[in-house]
């Protein structure tokens, strides 16, 4: 749901207020009660792999830019130059570009045609100059205190293009058996996804998300190949992130302020002032502004009644409550008195904001299984998150701005954990190649891998799941959340023999 979906459900939440306490048992009661169908059976992967001892050096391979390979710089001044209309004119030439290109990317490498060799592209070099740059400035601080919500980020979706265009380019390079040249698109990919990660929205850090999995699924296909070189190490640089949440979750905080100007600063200088009632109702016409933002429109006169009805019950319903959170808060009786109801009750919506979002955000560098419980239950207390079944209900006549405006942190930490493993998984594979060239055959257990430590799987905290059947062994990871069965990752290992010399 986009953020302006999320105002539109939330300012018809103020003109249902008064009927939340009855509405929200019945409705969480038919979420929690359904069924879900039952999910098909989980499906694998085959990885054909070879014995692979690791390089020497150990890091004679990176995913890491290397700081002597660096030059001063902005990265996105040259991720903005590879845009060029006279750089991009053969996707607009071609009318079945992209359909080609779909094709492309999931043909045989053998069957890959010439017109899909982009190893000489211009563009593509400039993406490689970028991470290569010594610094990553996006500079959308200024417009997001200005715009927040409305601030458009056309730019950074863009991006998704340029990681299929390096798939296109590892691809042939493998086919190409070079190698080496092929690990180095694949640190472009990587670190193009984490510079787009490296921003002030979540956005940023979704599409920076995607981009670094779409560079893992390159090397993916990279170690079925039979010479391609062992990665443990250059994965191991990146095991602690490979992408930082900080700028994107104080980007995150913004939006709040965008909407509700000067009443978070006024919240905690505990002795607020009261704001006039143009300044109140201008809060309130950014909340029908940002609903109608998709699809703007005149408001009708009955649109305009409900608009006051809505006021008039939020004030009837949220004032109680809202004094008791903003005296419990540390804000003396006489100055509540002196304040408009109205900045009372949005004061103490921006209170319970905040404290929800940091209830939750606060568990952004734990370990996942230790965070995720804590999470949830911050989410389900807040009314987020529906409760566990039979679990009773009371009516929450303030906090709707957390419940809508909220942003799904929960999902953001899911896709950050869900590339983590990811990551862990290649590096068990390339562990388990290293194995296979001191010993010839697959291991009976990870414990047998003595020559490089084995990651665990940051969803679980344990090992990952493995068993040797035969002559291939299954490497599995739980779902992240039992909703999602997709994200159950098999794989069916098969160790290629070598060919005699």
């Amino acid at each position: 749901m986009t953020v302006f979906k999320r105002l539109k459900v939330g300012f018809l939440a103020l003109f249902m207020m008064g009927t939340s306490a009855l509405c929200q048992p019945l409705l969480f009661k038919v979420s929690a009660d359904e069924n879900p169908p039952e999910p098909p059976p989980p499906e694998f992967r085959v990885l054909r792999i070879y014995p692979k001892a690791a390089p020497s050096p150990a890091l004679l391979y990176r995913l890491d830019p290397e700081i002597r390979h660096q030059e001063p710089g902005n990265s996105v001044q040259s991720y903005y130059r590879a845009f060029s209309p006279e750089w991009q004119s053969f996707k607009t030439r071609d009318k079945d570009y992209w359909k080609k290109e779909e094709e492309w990317l999931k043909l045989p490498l053998e069957k890959l045609p010439p017109e899909a060799d982009m190893r000489k592209s211009s563009y593509l070099k400039q993406i490689e100059l970028g991470t290569n740059k010594s610094y990553t400035d996006w500079d959308m601080v200024s417009g997001l205190k200005r715009d927040a919500i409305f601030f458009l980020l056309p730019d950074i979706q863009g991006m998704r293009n340029f990681a299929r265009d390096l798939t296109l380019k590892a691809r042939f390079e493998l086919k190409e058996k070079e190698y080496g040249q092929a690990v180095k698109t694949m640190r472009t990919t990587v670190t193009l996804g984490r510079h787009v990660a490296n921003g002030p929205t979540l956005i940023q850090s979704l599409v920076g998300i995607a981009i670094i999995s779409i560079g893992f699924k390159q090397i993916e296909e990279g170690i079925q190949q039979k010479e391609f070189p062992n990665l443990y190490w250059a994965l191991a640089k990146l095991q602690q992130g490979p992408i930082d949440l900080n700028s994107a979750m104080d980007g995150e905080r913004l939006f709040i302020e965008s909407l509700l100007p000067g009443l978070r600063d006024q919240l905690y200088s505990k002795n607020p002032i009261p704001v006039g009632q143009p300044e109140l109702q201008s809060m309130l016409d950014r909340f029908r502004t940002a609903m109608n933002a998709e699809k703007p429109v005149a408001s009708s006169n009955m649109e305009k009644i409900m608009e006051k009805a809505a006021t008039s019950v939020m004030l009837a319903v949220g004032l109680p409550s809202a004094k008791a959170k903003l005296l419990a808060f540390g804000l003396e009786s006489k100055i509540l008195e002196n304040l408009p109801p109205l900045q009372v009750v949005l004061m103490a919506e921006v209170l319970i904001y905040d404290e929800n979002f940091d209830s939750v955000s606060k568990w952004i560098h734990s370990p996942y299984w230790v965070a995720k419980p804590e999470m949830e239950k911050t989410l389900i207390k807040s009314g987020v998150a529906p409760p566990p079944k039979g679990t009773p209900i009371s009516p929450l006549p303030i906090g709707f701005l957390s419940r809508f405006l909220q942003p799904a942190i929960i999902k953001v930490m899911q896709a950050k954990v869900r590339q983590q493993r990811n990551l862990a998984q290649l590096m068990v594979v390339e562990a388990i190649r290293m194995h296979a060239a001191q010993t010839g055959k697959l291991p009976q257990s990870l414990d047998q891998v003595k020559v490089v430590p084995v990651p665990a799987n940051p969803v679980t905290g344990k090992p990952f799941g493995y068993s040797l059947v035969g002559n291939h062994a299954m490497l599995e990871s739980e779902p992240i959340h039992d909703s999602d069965a997709k994200e159950l990752r098999r794989w069916r290992l098969e160790l290629a023999t070598p060919e005699p010399k």
